[in-house]
């Protein structure tokens, strides 16, 4: 057990889950007088950029965003506290289908507009997250409540492990296969920006509006290849002006012979041309979604997929 004393109250750390990562081992625990559950991360020594970062996010304040309480210095450690948020993330809810068919209509709208809310928030801090997929986004409920009564608007975007601040560094950076855009996939950290989440969320609402990913193949150099080199393609039945919104979210300029036989500065050139035909900022893709969902809403309650296709 460790007692870490903060400005904010006093954490108990009784828990202690998975392995060492660029922060340290996360630790589950509560705040002493509130019994608020938290989790607390021990930050690696040296990464001054890293702290400036957590810094900002504890100053950064949206329900869509996972809330960043303080940093506790301990024994020659820092500790990040962040609220621990109970329920179900995305990716278990894509996986497992008596979940999946049993979310309202137009649930995975609203918990992207509700999250493009949240990251016009975090992008106004000079932040990006740099790691959106469907494994980072939470919907809060209660232990027994039912699927059918989850709401999208709930949802939380948690795990800043990658964050960082802007401009972002040149450094080599992890990447995540399927929902990553080009410039994370071949390591041109500077090129990262807020429309690189906006990127990363548009690949996740297609995958939980078409039922799987648009990228999918058992070899992971393959599956690499598709994602940096194919854009999206349109399901059959999928609405055109829906798709439209996740084509721009996840525009890249398309390489005209593999990236290995084109120059640094070739490369760039094109990535910085793909990036310029994405949505430039959070609040005109979810100006978008909106548009669309207040278009196609429909008094009666029907079954999600016929919201979205023909």
């Amino acid at each position: 057990m460790i007692i870490l004393h903060g400005y904010t109250g006093t954490y108990i750390l009784t828990q202690k889950q998975g392995t060492n990562g660029k922060f340290g081992g996360i630790h589950r625990g509560h705040r002493q007088e509130d019994q608020l559950e938290i989790s607390a991360k021990k930050l690696k020594s040296g990464n001054n950029d890293q702290l400036r970062m957590i810094r900002k996010l504890i100053a950064t304040n949206h329900p869509a965003l996972a809330s960043t309480l303080e940093i506790i210095d301990y024994r020659g450690n820092s500790y990040v506290i962040r609220k621990y948020y109970p329920g179900t993330d995305l990716k278990t809810i894509l996986t497992k289908k008596s979940i999946y068919r049993r979310v309202n209509s137009s649930f995975f709208v609203e918990m992207a507009i509700h999250l493009l809310d949240g990251l016009a928030t975090l992008h106004r801090h000079g932040i990006v997250h740099r790691d959106i997929k469907p494994a980072n986004i939470i919907i809060p409920h209660n232990e027994n409540e039912p699927p059918n009564s989850w709401k999208g608007i709930q949802a939380i975007l948690i795990d800043f492990e990658q964050a960082s601040l802007l401009p972002c560094p040149v450094s080599k950076i992890p990447f995540a296969l399927i929902y990553s855009p080009p410039e994370q996939l071949l390591n041109k950290g500077h090129l990262t920006n807020p429309t690189s989440d906006l990127f990363a969320l548009g690949i996740t609402l297609y995958e939980t509006i078409a039922g799987k990913p648009p990228y999918q193949d058992c070899n992971a150099e393959i599956l690499l290849n598709l994602q940096l080199s194919y854009p999206v393609q349109k399901p059959p039945r999928m609405h055109e002006p829906f798709f439209s919104i996740l084509e721009k979210a996840t525009y890249k300029e398309p390489f005209p012979k593999p990236p290995r036989l084109l120059s640094s500065e070739k490369i760039e050139f094109i990535m910085r041309k793909g990036i310029q035909n994405r949505y430039q900022k959070a609040e005109n893709m979810k100006e978008d979604l909106q548009e669309y969902l207040e278009t196609h809403v429909l008094q009666k309650p029907i079954p999600w997929y016929k919201r979205f296709f023909k």
